[in-house]
């Protein structure tokens, strides 16, 4: 409870205080003034008042300070912290519910990048024709290939075709590189021709030096288009990634 008997005894004494002084040089005898000295005693009354009003409104600012007119003191009331706290349980609630599904979309979205990025990396080794280094060592291969098996929907390889069969063999063919991984929480949903018929396997790839682009699966050929459709972990999100072989690769919702 702010103590206002303490504040209004400190203004009283402080007016008592600034009141004598005034009345102590209104009433020296008058023979004691000249006309210049009143002036300067008066001035020096009007500087005091002003002072004690200073120093009250400093006095009453502190005591002041967190206390409302009626007594209770300032900021917020119970009710008032727990309905912010009820709102931002909600809106936390409503982010981190939210926030699984934007991390699938985003990680989507670069994998769909990075895959078609990929195959636009072995067209242009083809089309290099120059030595790579692969598990077979440094060589000049007669085509570059990216394999995908839908038995293992979370990856995919780049291999040197040495045998020239447009299919990885791996006990004839050579990696380039390690296995490259879609991102967490994304894997292939189907492997289709273009008759968007289901594949077990495709093979994608492209003949040196002209990086001409053939479509396999593990004994032929299945046409001019390979559908690649990925998918999210929850299934919410999917893109297809189509190749043809006049080179194009495009992506699609």
């Amino acid at each position: 409870m702010p103590n206002h008997k303490y504040l209004k005894n400190s203004k009283r004494k402080m007016q008592n205080k600034n009141s004598k002084f005034l009345l102590k040089i209104l009433n020296e005898p008058v023979h004691f003034f000249s006309s210049g000295s009143l002036e300067r005693r008066v001035a020096q009354a009007t500087q005091a008042f002003a002072k004690g009003k200073r120093r009250w409104d400093l006095l009453a600012k502190f005591k002041n300070k967190g206390v409302k007119k009626n007594g209770l003191a300032s900021g917020f009331t119970m009710i008032e912290m727990t309905i912010t706290i009820f709102i931002i349980a909600i809106i936390a609630t409503i982010v981190l519910a939210n926030f699984g599904g934007f991390g699938e979309n985003v990680a989507m979205q670069r994998s769909a990048q990075e895959f078609a990025l990929f195959l636009r990396q072995a067209q242009n080794m083809s089309l290099s024709v120059r030595q790579i280094e692969t598990s077979a060592g440094r060589i000049i291969p007669p085509a570059i290939g990216v394999f995908l098996n839908i038995s293992s929907p979370e990856s995919y390889i780049l291999f040197a075709d040495l045998d020239n069969n447009k299919r990885y063999d791996p006990a004839v063919d050579a990696k380039v590189g390690n296995d490259t991984f879609f991102e967490k929480r994304v894997k292939i949903d189907s492997l289709l021709d273009q008759n968007s018929i289901p594949q077990s396997v495709i093979n994608i790839v492209f003949a040196a030096p002209e990086a001409s682009m053939t479509i396999y699966n593990q004994d032929n050929q299945i046409g001019e288009q390979a559908i690649i459709n990925l998918v999210t972990t929850s299934g919410v999100y999917k893109k297809k990634i189509g190749a043809r072989t006049s080179g194009q690769i495009s992506i699609e919702n």
